[in-house]
């Protein structure tokens, strides 16, 4: 018993990975859902929100998962906090798409979370910074 106490202390303890504890600086984009499955295998609506990120966050979440067909991807459903830069409103979106002319921290964003993050804006770029939600929520 006091080894399995042990064991679920140090699971507790251990460090969540980088990628959920940096906060990455990009370009925020906008894309239309014309309803066609993203890469997670998911038809959204323009207004849900949602986000495709780069082709390199993406292959990170296919590299962890047993399965080479992308709905499968550890990414897919995770939730990301983004905050636009100038105005500094923040709101948590889901990954569901990828991204292929993404830089490696930008994010394509459906219509819904790019009119959140920028007060419905003529569609553009902005800056953002972005992280990955812990197990614990978004903060």
């Amino acid at each position: 018993m006091l080894s399995l106490l042990l064991l679920a202390h140090l699971a507790y303890s251990m460090p969540l990975p980088i990628s959920l504890l940096t906060t990455h600086a990009g370009t925020g984009t906008v894309y239309t859902q014309d309803s066609v499955a993203g890469s997670c295998g998911t038809v959204h609506s323009d207004s849900d929100l949602i986000v495709a990120i780069s082709t390199y966050w993406m292959k990170k979440g296919q590299a962890s998962s047993s399965s080479s067909n992308t709905n499968s991807n550890t990414l897919c459903s995770q939730k990301i906090s983004a905050t636009n830069i100038l105005t500094g409103t923040t709101v948590t979106v889901v990954v569901a798409d990828t991204c292929a002319a993404c830089g490696e921290n930008d994010v394509d964003f459906s219509v819904g979370s790019w009119d959140a993050l920028t007060g419905s804006a003529a569609w553009g770029t902005f800056a953002l910074d972005w992280k990955f939600c812990g197990s614990g929520g978004c903060s």
